[in-house]
C-alpha cells in the first residue's frame, strides 16, 4: 500500500486524493478515518505537531474503545453461537415431526376430514426464514459493536449461516430415523386398515 501510495505521489496525484485512497486501500475504519484527517490537514496547511498530536490522542482513545468492544462483542458471541444452534437444533426437530404428522393426518384424513395439516415445506421454509433473520440480526449486532473491518458483518454471517446448515444437517439425520420408523408405522397401519 505504501508503494502505491508513492507511485501515485510520483505520478503528480495530489497529497491529499492520495492519502484518501490509502485509507481506502486498507479496508480499515480507524485508517481511514485518520488518515483522512491528515490529507485534510495537509490541504488546508495546518501544523504537523497540531494534528499529530490530535490524531495520536484520537488513536489511543480509539483503540482503549475497541479493547472494550471486543470484550462486549466476544460475550455477544458467546450468547449467539448456542443461540443460533439451539434454535436450528430445535427447528430441524419440529420440521421432523411437522412430516410425521402430516404423513398421519394424510392416513387419517378419510375418517377425520376436519382436520388439515400444515404441509412440511411450508414449515421448513418458515423456519428457515427465521434462522437466516436470526442469524442477520446477530451479524450486524456483532458488526455494530466490532466493526472496525468491512468483512466483520460477511465473516460473522458467514460463520453463522454455515454452523447452522451444519447444525440442522446432522439433527435432520437423526430426525430422519425417527422419520422412518414412522414410516414403517405407516406401511403397518396401511395393511391393518386395507384388512378392514
Amino acid at each position: 500500500m505504501i508503494k502505491r501510495l508513492r507511485r501515485r505521489l510520483e505520478a503528480g496525484f495530489e497529497q491529499n486524493k492520495s492519502l484518501n485512497v490509502l485509507g481506502l486501500e486498507s479496508l480499515s475504519n480507524l485508517v481511514l478515518k485518520t488518515i483522512r484527517v491528515i490529507a485534510d490537514s495537509i490541504l488546508y496547511g495546518a501544523r504537523s505537531e497540531v494534528y499529530a498530536k490530535s490524531i495520536y490522542d484520537y488513536v489511543i482513545r480509539h483503540l482503549i474503545d475497541r479493547k472494550k468492544r471486543r470484550q462486549t462483542a466476544g460475550t455477544l458471541r458467546g450468547l449467539v453461537i448456542p443461540l443460533q444452534a439451539t434454535l436450528v437444533s430445535v427447528s430441524s426437530l419440529i420440521a421432523t415431526l411437522t412430516k410425521i404428522l402430516y404423513r398421519f393426518n394424510l392416513l387419517i384424513h378419510d375418517w377425520f376430514p376436519i382436520i388439515a395439516g400444515v404441509h412440511p415445506t411450508q414449515v421448513s421454509t418458515y423456519f428457515y426464514t427465521i434462522i437466516l433473520v436470526v442469524a442477520l440480526s446477530s451479524s450486524i449486532a456483532l458488526y455494530i459493536l466490532e466493526g472496525d473491518s468491512k468483512f466483520t458483518l460477511t465473516y460473522s454471517l458467514g460463520l453463522l449461516l454455515t454452523l447452522s446448515r451444519a447444525i440442522y444437517y446432522l439433527v435432520s439425520l437423526g430426525s430422519d430415523t425417527l422419520f422412518n420408523l414412522f414410516i414403517r408405522f405407516e406401511e403397518e397401519m396401511r395393511s391393518i386398515v386395507g384388512e378392514l
